[in-house]
């Protein structure tokens, strides 16, 4: 019974790791330059590397006649005459060494040649089995005069071309929906990202040559700032957000069209209406024309004043409300130079009051061009701030650089080459999607449409050792050798510190290159043992885990002459009110 249970679980083992191993057939093989040779890419690449994909379009033909039947038969004709081409490629010389009545041992050994590359180009399809069909049938068509006899080669040729030339002629009738087949790739980082080039698959100049340093020895600009003022960095960097938003929207409040110009201008259209030269020759059509004109300016005027009482009560955390309003108040102002014209038209028909309806014209036009202008310079500044939130939208459209290409013509392989694709740190993602665009009747591709048939993302890390530069904040302990206690009833003090550590990066784990991120070096410090509010010189080595969030070191304090230990937490924000040494 207990054999029976173990063989029962092994069977479903089996069953459960076949499909799963079914399951993780990829359609995509992303390789690397390693050394002078080629490793396949499991989900980590190196942030400076060349990578070749590869499409297996076995895989590619059995994902889509799964997912998409639609495309299936298309796609399964097109392969049928691909092979059945490959497969009569030497049908010529064929024909050449059977025209021929004596043929040398030479000419016999080239013939079986060329027939078994022929069976091998078929075998294990469809067509070996046609094949056999025709000898049958060729074998029971011939009549007993052997020497009349056409060769089985010839007649099997023969039929093969005009099978192949039927299968043409259902290709160029199928009514089924067609389709192009594109690979892109994006990179993924805190700015949202930008198309990377892959050769042979689209016309996208490389970007910025960028290669990432493996060896760093000095501290950047911003931690040296970091350095100097760590326990303000917080309350720094929060006045600076701020203050920024607030000049945005400073300049934003200031290219709302002034709101004078609508007072002004309700005033100057009951001045119109009140004229008693324009009551007595007014006509219907002249008063219909400027109520909707009215209507229409006080619509814009009302959106203008929302738009301004929502600017003024605007908040980073919530900054793009706003964007409904302008949509709303660009429509409005789009209508406005018609309805002027209309109400010009009809105006200066009437003879009579053609100078009051100048003179209006004139206010009319004055108003709509400061609307005009102050309401597209308001679109520009919003676009600005919506910019980067967009742009991976964007770039997600396939776009007339991106090369678009049937089932038959997709090329094997594509190629990308990670320097030509912009800055990058440790860290960032990239994209790449293999993606099936189905055509219109017009033969145009439908980018809403767009299926992705696989996404592969990868990390790109800078793989082996490398150093960086870390600064923060270690509590320093003195040991209390021979019984130095800088401090009553305090064992810890406060110092800024730098290190340059050595980090290896993992090409098989992101747990260890986003976490566990060990670090060993040299680090120098300037604590301030004896409290004299003169930094001391303190040297010694390193070590860091997580980021560089947790360390520990052993110094010494070349200025005392003591040694001491320490321990840091540097979390990946700072806090405002970081305790300082008290100077006695």
């Amino acid at each position: 019974m207990k054999t029976k249970k173990h063989s029962i679980f092994f069977f479903l083992f089996l069953i459960i790791s076949i499909g799963w191993t079914q399951n993780k057939q990829k359609i995509l093989k992303v390789s690397e330059d390693v050394n002078g040779g080629v490793k396949v890419v499991k989900n980590i690449v190196d942030i400076n590397g060349n990578l070749e994909v590869k499409i297996s379009k076995e895989e590619l033909l059995k994902r889509i006649e799964n997912d998409y039947p639609s495309f299936a038969e298309q796609i399964e004709l097109k392969n049928r005459i691909n092979l059945l081409n490959k497969a009569l490629e030497n049908q010529e010389k064929i024909y050449t060494v059977l025209e021929k009545n004596i043929r040398t041992a030479a000419q016999d050994k080239s013939l079986n040649d060329y027939v078994f590359d022929f069976m091998s180009e078929i075998e294990d399809t469809d067509l070996e089995n046609r094949y056999n069909s025709l000898y049958y049938e060729w074998d029971t068509l011939s009549d007993d005069n052997d020497d009349k006899k056409v060769g089985y080669e010839l007649y099997i040729l023969r039929k093969f071309n005009a099978y192949n030339k039927n299968l043409g002629k259902s290709l160029s009738n199928h009514t089924g929906q067609s389709f192009d087949i594109s690979i892109l790739a994006f990179l993924k980082n805190k700015q949202g990202g930008d198309r990377v080039h892959i050769e042979n698959f689209d016309s996208y100049s490389e970007r910025e040559f960028h290669r990432v340093q493996r060896w760093v020895t000095n501290i950047s600009p911003e931690q040296k700032k970091e350095l100097e003022a760590i326990a303000k960095k917080a309350n720094t960097l929060n006045e600076s957000a701020a203050s920024f938003f607030d000049s945005l929207k400073s300049d934003i409040e200031n290219y709302i069209p002034n709101l004078e110009c609508a007072t002004s201008l309700k005033y100057d259209i009951k001045t119109f209406l009140d004229d008693s030269n324009v009551e007595s020759n007014i006509t219907d059509a002249l008063t219909k024309d400027i109520e909707v004109l009215q209507k229409k300016y006080n619509g814009i005027f009302d959106l203008l004043s929302i738009s301004k009482e929502d600017i003024s009560s605007w908040s980073i955390t919530r900054p793009f409300d706003i964007i409904e309003e302008v949509k709303r108040l660009n429509d409005f102002k789009d209508d406005i130079p018609t309805l002027i014209s209309g109400f010009q038209f009809t105006g200066l028909a009437i003879t009579d009051i053609k100078n009051e309806v100048s003179t209006l014209v004139d206010k009319l036009n004055k108003c709509e061009g400061e609307i005009q202008s102050g309401v597209e310079y308001l679109i520009k500044l919003l676009e600005t701030l919506k910019l980067e939130q967009t742009r991976y939208i964007a770039n997600e459209t396939i776009g007339e650089e991106v090369y678009k290409f049937s089932f038959d013509n997709l090329p094997d392989t594509g190629y990308i080459n990670l320097e030509g694709s912009g800055k990058r740190d440790n860290g960032d993602g990239l994209e790449i999607q293999l993606v099936i665009t189905p055509k219109s009747g017009d033969d145009k591709v439908d980018e809403q449409k767009k299926r992705i048939l696989e996404k592969r993302t990868l990390t790109m890390q800078l793989i082996g050792l490398r150093s960086e530069t870390a600064v923060g904040i270690i509590m320093a302990d003195s040991f209390n050798e021979n019984n130095f206690l800088p401090i009553e009833d305090k064992r810890f003090l406060y110092a800024p510190s730098a290190a340059l550590l050595l980090k290896i990066g993992s090409r098989n784990s992101n747990l260890y290159n986003d976490f566990i991120d060990f670090g060993f070096g040299l680090a120098i410090s300037t604590p301030d043992f004896d409290t004299d509010g003169t930094p001391e010189f303190g040297a010694g080595l390193m070590l860091t885990a997580f980021k560089d969030i947790l360390s520990v070191g052993i110094n010494y304090n070349v200025t005392l002459d003591t040694p001491y230990w320490s321990f840091g937490i540097n979390l990946p924000f700072t806090l405002p009110g970081i305790p300082i040494n008290k100077v006695d």
